[in-house]
């Protein structure tokens, strides 16, 4: 059993960290909010531009674009992980490395080559698969579109160097309040996702391009990626701060119960010290007497 020494300092321990989830947890929720409004406005941009994507790339049946065009022989694939850049977030990055690790093995004939955005994930994949590392982001959480930039500019470069045929990204999804799910999906080329593309072949028609196509639609593609990559990122840290919110609402619950049943057994512990002590006085007494 333990001392009222040993309980005493357990509290003061537990109600330490008990401090820390508290802070953790507000934190996460002031930067939650903030993420929000930033995917609101992102993402109300980035579903006009895939509209018009779509739109383009169901009417444009004969385009020789080469951000829409699958190569017949694929030799090099490349991924796009998205992971976080702090732990105490569940198992949001353990979920996504478990769907990247089976697509991975999917596309095992091929050359597979990453792109690590997160400091989880380059500590991952380095352990793991650092052959296949060929570049690495740590992005700070309110200021990446410069980095954005530099990835689609990378990714870019990739593309049309014909160093990769395939790109794909990797990132967390936010489904509901608590529920988070891992998704891949094929970012370059360009296909269309509209479910309703059927009816664009239906009814054909199509845009007026001045004063070329190829100029226009390059431009328009890079503005998609753009976005795509941008809104992803954004989706995942608002994953990120909601599972840490969550992860650190249920620390502060568990150190509350287990505060409690310190001092119950402090109380408990103390009473029978007291219980003790007045039996040996009375005792005493009863032999003076």
């Amino acid at each position: 059993m333990l001392s009222i020494k040993e309980i005493r300092n357990k509290i003061f321990s537990t109600k330490s960290t008990n401090k820390i989830t508290k802070t953790m947890e507000m934190i996460s929720i002031s930067k939650m909010k903030k993420i929000k409004i930033k995917m609101d406005n992102s993402f109300s941009y980035q579903k006009s531009i895939l509209r018009v994507v779509n739109n383009v790339i169901s009417s444009s049946l004969y385009s020789n674009n080469s951000y829409l065009i699958n190569k017949d022989k694929i030799d090099t694939i490349c991924i796009i992980v998205v992971s976080t850049n702090k732990g105490l977030c569940g198992s949001l990055n353990s979920n996504l490395f478990r769907k990247i690790l089976k697509n991975m093995n999917k596309y095992s004939n091929k050359f597979i080559k990453l792109i690590i955005i997160g400091q989880k994930g380059i500590n991952f994949f380095k352990s793991h698969y650092n052959n296949f590392i060929i570049k690495n982001f740590v992005l700070s959480e309110f200021s990446f579109f410069d980095s954005v930039l530099k990835i689609l500019k990378y990714v870019i470069y990739l593309y049309e160097n014909k160093k990769v045929q395939k790109f794909f990204l990797a990132s967390n999804e936010s489904k509901g309040s608590k529920n988070f799910v891992p998704k891949f999906f094929q970012l370059l080329p360009i296909y269309n996702k509209s479910k309703h593309k059927n009816i664009y072949k239906k009814f054909f028609w199509n845009y007026i391009y001045e004063p070329d196509n190829e100029i226009l639609l390059n431009i328009l593609f890079k503005k998609y990626l753009e976005s795509t990559i941008y809104c992803n990122i954004l989706e995942n840290l608002y994953c990120e701060h909601v599972s840490r919110f969550f992860s650190m609402k249920q620390a502060y619950d568990n150190s509350e119960n287990i505060i409690k049943n310190l001092r119950l057994s402090y109380n408990k512990c103390r009473q029978s010290n007291v219980t003790k002590e007045l039996i040996e006085i009375v005792s005493g007494c009863s032999e003076i007497l």
